[in-house]
Order: C-alpha cells, then structure tokens, then sequence
C-alpha cells in the first residue's frame, strides 16, 4: 500500500510540474523573426526604423510611393488644374522620396516618408516656398498631398490627388 501511495505521489508531482511548465507565459518574440535592420521584437510585434515597414520590417516604405502619376490639383484661391507627369523617385536616404515636375514647376520636391504618411519639410523650388504632407490611400493606391507655396509673398493653399498610372 505504502509503494503504491508513494507511486501516486510521485506521478501527481509530476503532473503538477508539467502543468506549472506548460502553464508559463512563453517569450511572445520566441518565434517572431524581425529581419529588417535595426529592427527588434516587443510583445511579439517587430518595431521597424523609420524607412522600414511590414510584419518583419524587411519592406522600404518608400517603394509603395515609387512610381508616374497624374496629378489634379485644388487651391485656394484658385482654379483647378491638372498636369499629366509627375515621377516620384526614391531620394537621398532611406525613407525620402523625389516628386519631380512639384507643383507643375519641372522643378523637384523632397519628401520624407513614414509608413502611409510623407512630409515636405519648407524647401524652395526656384522662387516659390513649398511645404506640405500627404498620405498614401493604399486601397486607391492614391497619394494626397496638401500643402502651401509662397509666390512674390501670397500665399496658396493646395491639395494636390496624384494618381497612379
């Protein structure tokens, strides 16, 4: 009887450690692989540098904007108008981007990129003053930008659609 108490025991200690080890909370980052650089696991996500998206932050963010595109813009005041080229290339750093043909000037604009979103920080192009930010609509694969530019001192107020072609 003894030895059979002592079997029980031995088996219901063992069950209760192998319940207390599968009961542990795991690394939620044991099994996550964040391959883009400088990036690292938290709470089993991977938190990527600026530049850098996707669930393992091995995507450029700049390359969903990398592209022609038709332009139509609005402005206040103003009257609409549209231009038929503008050309986005990938700029001098990893998360900036070119808008070549800006503000239909021929001239080029530098944006930096952050995910869905892009900022122009205030730069000239020849004798107007631009500044402005936009976002990406990744369902319309669409980019809309609003921004101001100076010109002789009057200020515009524009939103600028650039669609994809």
């Amino acid at each position: 009887m003894r030895n059979l108490i002592f079997k029980s025991s031995v088996l219901l200690l063992f069950v209760s450690f192998f319940m207390l080890l599968q009961s542990c909370d795991r690394d939620p980052c044991s099994d996550v692989i964040c391959t883009g650089p400088e990036s690292y696991c938290v709470s089993g996500i991977c938190q990527c540098p600026d530049g850098y998206e996707g669930p393992n932050c091995d995507i450029l963010s700049q390359d969903k904007y990398i592209g022609n595109y038709n332009v139509n813009e609005s402005c206040n005041p103003g009257t609409p108008r549209g231009w038929t080229f503008s050309y986005i290339s990938p700029g001098n750093g990893i998360n900036k981007v070119n808008i070549s043909n800006a503000l239909n000037t021929g001239l080029t604009a530098e944006g930096v990129v952050y995910g869905n979103e892009i900022y122009f920080d205030e730069q000239n192009l020849g004798s107007i003053r631009f500044q402005g930010r936009g976002n990406y609509i990744e369902n319309a694969n669409r980019i809309v930008i609003e921004y101001e530019y100076y010109v002789n001192g009057t200020a515009n107020k524009c939103t600028a659609n650039f669609f994809r072609q």
